[in-house]
């Protein structure tokens, strides 16, 4: 029984999600592309901001969100000196509370080659691996860190990166967006829009009508399964993302109920075939003079001592779980919340609890028949 106590984590961090920390985004729909025809946020009493972006890809085709250095001072106040090839990557977190600086050297191998453009697998700049060595796609980065400004709109747990944000020095990024700006298949703006609550609906509906009509493929129609769609709703999103995680956490939830279950099943099974075996013994302590306190406090040992195990090793095996999932957060720059190790730590006193219980109850019953 003591394996379920890594399962309580998963249970708690989908739990977490959902009823207590939430998915926080700072905008609601998100367009990128050329402008929209007409003037949607005017007609459905709405607001946009016009924000100059280009595509910066990296080598295994995960596409980011490009800015200058001005721009994103404009967005958040926090600027850097940035120069020539100097860039900034600012990583999308969902759970959001503060700016945390990331340490994983992984993601700053994979951020220091960059090309600017869209993904396509037919250029030669995605053929082969040797161009990595190429320094025209070799980036100095001089920061990582956690942000909340466009927003993460991937599923966290769904093993695919979302579009970050590169930020970089305004003089390189001028010269690279005239060119990005030129070529009608690449994407030179995001429009970040906002509409009241009784006229989103509708705006959205225009919105993909317009998509529609311009024979545009990747866009999220009403679901979340693109990583590089040209439009995101976060209303549609964050919908899709808690059913998602309701979904997921009566998974575990099922998990830890059939584990449990089958914990106690297993328990049962093992004694009530010894309880012939146990009949003959403490018949035999009897005779041999052995008090019945004795003989109790000697028979709730034999038929705890198992659990006690299972349940000592599992706690070993939770808390180096929790260990490693810590700090491999820690490296991306994420915090785990007291308020999460709280629930966690709630949620494996019940366990424990519980299999106390069962052990004392089931002790109680084979005094009984011995």
């Amino acid at each position: 029984m003591g394996y379920l106590l890594p399962v309580c984590f998963k249970f708690v961090q989908i739990f977490y999600s959902i009823w207590c920390n939430g998915i926080i985004f700072p905008t609601w729909t998100q367009w990128r592309r050329a402008h929209l025809r007409g003037n949607i946020a005017e007609k459905y009493n709405g607001t946009v901001k016009h924000i100059p972006m280009i595509r910066a890809t990296m080598f295994y085709s995960q596409e980011e969100i490009g800015i200058s250095e001005s721009t994103y001072k404009e967005l958040t106040g926090k600027a850097y000196g940035l120069s020539g090839k100097e860039i900034v990557i600012g990583i999308e977190d969902q759970n959001y509370q503060r700016e945390e600086k990331v340490t994983d050297k992984v993601l700053y191998d994979l951020f220091g080659w960059l090309y600017i453009g869209k993904f396509n697998p037919n250029k030669k700049e995605f053929e082969s691996s040797n161009i990595l060595k190429d320094a025209n796609y070799q980036y100095r980065i001089k920061e990582i860190h956690t942000q909340n400004v466009f927003g993460k709109f991937v599923p966290e747990d769904a093993g695919e990166g979302c579009e970050d944000t590169v930020i970089f020095s305004d003089e390189y990024f001028d010269k690279q967006w005239k060119k990005q700006a030129a070529d009608d298949e690449e994407v030179s703006m995001l429009e970040v829009f906002s509409f009241p609550k009784t006229k989103e609906q509708m705006a959205w509906k225009e919105i993909k009508d317009h998509a529609d009509k311009e024979g545009i493929t990747v866009f999220q129609p009403d679901d979340s399964h693109s990583p590089h769609a040209i439009c995101y709703n976060k209303t549609v999103f964050l919908k899709e993302q808690k059913i998602s995680n309701i979904f997921l956490l009566f998974s575990k939830l099922f998990i830890l109920i059939t584990l449990l279950i089958s914990g106690v099943f297993i328990m049962v099974v093992k004694n009530l075939a010894e309880m012939s075996s146990y009949q003959r013994r403490y018949e035999f302590f009897h005779s041999m003079g052995m008090k019945q306190k004795e003989q109790k406090k000697n028979l709730s040992f034999e038929i705890c001592s198992v659990g006690n195990i299972a349940l000592g090793t599992g706690i070993c095996l939770a808390l180096l779980y929790v260990m490693t999932y810590s700090h491999w957060y820690e490296a991306m720059g994420e915090k785990i919340s007291t308020a999460f190790w709280s629930y966690w730590l709630k949620l494996v006193g019940i366990y424990i609890i519980i299999q106390i219980v069962v052990q004392k109850l089931f002790v109680r019953y084979v005094n009984k028949r011995i």
